[in-house]
C-alpha cells in the first residue's frame, strides 16, 4: 500500500529483501491523511518471533520522504571520513 501510494506521487521506496537472522516483515504503521490518503511517515518492522508490539521487534525502520534531498541509486552513499 505504501510502496504503490508513493510510487504514484513519484517516490521510489526501497525496503529490505534480504534480511539477517530470520527477520521477516511483521506490521506497518502508516500515517493517514484526512482524505484517507497514504501520508509522509511509515514505520516497517522486522520481527524473527512475528512480534507484533514495535517497542519489541528487532528491527524497526521509519520512512519518510524528503523531496529537497536529491537520491540517485547509482552514486554510492558511502564516503571517507578521512
Amino acid at each position: 500500500m505504501v510502496v504503490r501510494a508513493w510510487s504514484e506521487r513519484g517516490i521510489i521506496l526501497y525496503l529490505p529483501t534480504w534480511l539477517p537472522r530470520n527477520l521477516k516483515p511483521t506490521a506497518v504503521l502508516v500515517v493517514m491523511r484526512e482524505n484517507s490518503e497514504v501520508g509522509n511517515l511509515a514505520i516497517f518492522w522486522y520481527s524473527s518471533k512475528e512480534r507484533y508490539k514495535i517497542e519489541i521487534a528487532e528491527l524497526i525502520l521509519e520512512v519518510s520522504p524528503m523531496p529537497d534531498l536529491p537520491f540517485n541509486p547509482e552514486i554510492s552513499p558511502v564516503t571517507s571520513l578521512q
